[in-house]
């Protein structure tokens, strides 16, 4: 493999020059070229989770956990080539929406939640846990309690490029503002949003495009 500062890319030109790379590979150097991106990132994961527990660890030596609600969580997620990029800010595919929130205080009884959720979400789970009123025009559903088919919204906005995408029910819909690309995946069958199944005509393309064009 040519040589690269293989930090991870943080500005347009650093992913250009990796998707530029990924493309020029052949199938077996991709996977090779992966697997070290891989494990690069893995490492990121493991320094910031060794920080989080410096932290916790002193916390709790001062006796501050007793009462207080920590809440981890992060604002995107990356995507490594998944879609034929690298980084995050690429687009609003999975890899780089789908995150990991954590809530730990003394007396929560563990337990999951894999369902459709906002980052709008995590303020009135806050609330809630707190025993404090949720006001009414506070944006966002407490976690856990979100219909299945209220539609949720994400958008990317970076100089020359603007995209939107719409999830309801196992559908997500994508719209770029410049090129007009719309794209439509079957989130419960291709979960990597791997084949574009737009149609125009479909009963839920139109039905989404009514929560999508205001």
């Amino acid at each position: 493999l040519p040589k690269l500062d293989f930090e991870l890319p943080w500005d347009s030109a650093m992913t250009q020059q990796f998707a530029d790379l990924w493309n020029s590979l052949s199938e077996s150097k991709q996977q090779d070229f992966l697997e070290h991106i891989d494990a690069r990132y893995d490492g990121e994961v493991r320094y910031a989770d060794e920080q989080v527990e410096l932290v916790y660890k002193e916390l709790a030596a001062q006796g501050a956990l007793d009462d207080t609600l920590v809440i981890i969580w992060g604002d995107h997620g990356e995507q490594l080539f998944e879609h034929g990029r690298i980084s995050h800010a690429q687009s609003l595919y999975a890899e780089e929406t789908e995150i990991a929130t954590l809530f730990i205080a003394p007396g929560l009884q563990p337990t999951e939640w894999s369902g459709k959720t906002e980052l709008s979400d995590i303020m009135p789970t806050i609330l809630h846990l707190l025993d404090i009123e949720v006001p009414a025009d506070l944006i966002g559903t407490r976690i856990g309690q979100r219909p299945p088919d209220l539609p949720m919204f994400a958008y990317l906005s970076r100089p020359g490029s603007m995209l939107i995408s719409m999830a309801k029910g196992n559908y997500r819909l994508f719209y770029q503002w410049e090129t007009g690309t719309k794209e439509l995946y079957d989130v419960a069958s291709d979960p990597k949003e791997t084949t574009n199944i737009y149609d125009s005509k479909a009963d839920v393309v139109k039905e989404m495009w009514k929560h999508l064009d205001p």
